[in-house]
């Protein structure tokens, strides 16, 4: 059992870089949950801790990671006094719910432990909250970088707009990378928090948040660097698949609901067709409604047929051969 090691927020410190209150703006809370990123926790801790904003919590947990995570954590809490606690691997929503309880400030970020927040996002964001009380939470473009930092690619730019629930419950809101969001706390804890058995927690809070009419405010410009692993694309690509048919499990009541798992599977049907991942293929086509085939779909799957059968009959011969090969050659026929 790993004992529970807590370092209390302080708000009294040297560093000039500290992060100190503010009375004339908002408290913004930040959450970062680590679990063996050593190689990117201390950057992304400074990430907040250098923006142009003073009254920022922030609040890290270590999830039991078994490297050294949570020795950085401890060493950057104790030089610039914030939060931290060292716990053992109990999930990434359960850390959420126990910083949420936690939460002093009026709005909530959560930063991927090897992502970047970018300066200025906490007062563009903030500002605008502070004044569009309207929005339950805003939410950014990002940059994609890889896992040395290096900039691969940019979401691009989407208008500034407001989305509400059949935007996300359709799929044609916008795909928002989880780390740009701030949400009002208050709304939060109005839904309940983060659902602990349900593991895409960003589609989950954007569905929760707007089903009574609210919406998120989509602002243009990037807001984080969201870094992007390339090992396991197809894992990932069939976790997000089976996250999101979770997701949308809980409005089975809803009358588009058949409607919606068909349009996603479309999407991953074709995207598992083009990294050749035959299994989530068939996983996919399984939840597409006969009425949704068109004919760019139909091509794409009688493509995927004669290469799937073209690629049998290939192996098949490339047994035989090697069962040829290795008779006796003494052998009587």
């Amino acid at each position: 059992m790993l004992n529970q090691a807590v370092i209390p927020f302080s708000d009294t410190t040297s560093n000039s870089q500290s992060i100190r209150a503010d009375t004339l703006q908002p408290r913004v809370t930040y959450v970062i949950s680590c679990h063996n990123h050593e190689r990117y926790i201390e950057s992304c801790v400074l990430s907040v801790l250098e923006q142009n904003y003073h009254n920022i919590e922030l609040l890290c947990f270590d999830d039991g990671s078994r490297d050294r995570s949570a020795s950085i954590l401890r060493r950057l809490a104790n030089d610039y006094g914030f939060f931290f606690k060292q716990t053992e691997n109990r999930g990434f929503t359960a850390t959420l719910n126990e910083a949420l309880s936690l939460a002093t400030g009026e709005f909530f970020c959560v930063l991927g432990s090897d992502d970047l927040a970018l300066p200025g996002k906490t007062l563009r964001q903030a500002s605008y909250l502070a004044t569009h009380p309207e929005s339950v939470g805003c939410t950014g473009a990002a940059q994609i970088i890889d896992e040395n930092s290096h900039l691969v690619d940019k979401q691009p730019p989407a208008a500034e707009a407001d989305f509400g629930f059949s935007d996300f419950f359709t799929g044609r809101g916008l795909p928002f990378v989880a780390s740009s969001a701030m949400y009002r706390t208050r709304a939060l804890r109005m839904i309940g928090g983060y659902n602990e058995s349900i593991r895409l927690e960003d589609l989950y809070l954007a569905l929760k948040l707007t089903e009574q009419g609210d919406t998120l405010h989509n602002l243009s410009e990037p807001l984080v660097k969201f870094r992007s692993h390339r090992k396991n694309t197809s894992k990932k690509l069939a976790y997000m698949y089976n996250a999101i048919l979770e997701t949308l499990a809980n409005y089975e009541s809803h009358p588009d609901y058949r409607r919606v798992v068909s349009s996603y599977s479309k999407r991953f049907y074709r995207r598992a067709m083009r990294t050749g991942d035959s299994t989530l293929a068939q996983a996919a086509f399984r939840n597409i409604r006969k009425c949704d085939f068109d004919l760019k779909l139909l091509r794409r799957m009688l493509k995927h047929w004669i290469f799937a059968k073209s690629a049998n009959n290939e192996s098949g011969r490339d047994r035989t051969t090697n069962a040829s090969n290795r008779r006796p050659q003494n052998s009587r026929l």
